[in-house]
């Protein structure tokens, strides 16, 4: 297991939608973005990017969609917007709009210019690189949160994350370090990218497989990942120690 990955998001809420998007991957391929979202303003998105590239979010209302919806939205992932996309677009209209929204989170609120380093910077430098500029994927620092005196310092740190409901990277605020070399920030957005790129495989008769091998090898193009690795292990024992 990384230093990213000693969280991982729980999706287990959306198990119907999660082994349609599977079917999706394994008939499309790469080519085809799937994103499960808590926007209660836009239900459903079709985007095509560069490179032949379709990015579909979906609200995870649709957990609850009849067989033809999903159908219809397959129809869409394939091409053939038309009638599907008015049917699509016309079940998304009776999904509940009213309440609190279900993330914090909001589109507009991402930061990502610290004191030392400019993490849009570095996500656009690696979704260059790596995934040819197909990925909307976006980035931000996460909330520093204060220090509780007369408690024992956690050993608990996660560097990185990747939130496939708002397709939304988080870098911990402690890695804005001038001590932190910038290559460290580089390899663990490139990690969560892969994340991005490759989603999590759930298997029918099964748990989901998060670091399955279209992933590895996806992440394993990295230059010097071991040795990314071992910094970032120096660091989590640096950064914990001081907190």
């Amino acid at each position: 297991m990384s230093t990213s990955d000693r969280f991982q998001t729980d999706d287990c809420e959306t198990p119907r939608l999660e082994t349609w998007r599977c079917d999706m991957k394994q008939r499309f391929g790469p080519r085809v973005h799937i994103h499960f979202t808590n926007n209660r303003r836009s239900m459903v998105s079709l985007q095509r990017k560069p490179g032949r590239v379709t990015v579909l979010r979906i609200q995870k209302g649709f957990e609850s969609a009849p067989a033809a919806i999903l159908e219809d939205l397959t129809l869409l992932l394939a091409g053939q917007r038309g009638a599907a996309w008015t049917r699509v677009c016309a079940y998304a209209k009776t999904l509940p709009v009213s309440g609190p929204p279900l993330h914090a989170d909001a589109p507009g609120r991402c930061i990502t210019r610290g004191q030392v380093f400019d993490l849009q910077e570095i996500l656009e430098e690696i979704n260059r690189e790596f995934f040819d500029s197909a990925l909307p994927t976006r980035i931000t620092w996460g909330q520093k949160k204060p220090s509780r005196r007369g408690r024992r310092n956690s050993r608990s740190l996660q560097f990185g994350s990747w939130d496939e409901s708002l397709d939304l990277v988080r870098i911990h605020p402690s890695l804005d370090d001038p001590r932190v070399p910038r290559e460290f920030l580089r390899y663990l957005v490139h990690h969560e990218l892969c994340h991005a790129a490759r989603p999590p495989i759930r298997n029918p008769d099964g748990p989901r497989k998060i670091h399955h091998a279209e992933f590895k090898a996806l992440e394993a193009r990295f230059p010097r990942h071991a040795r990314m690795e071992a910094v970032g292990k120096k660091l989590f024992e640096q950064i914990t120690r001081e907190r």
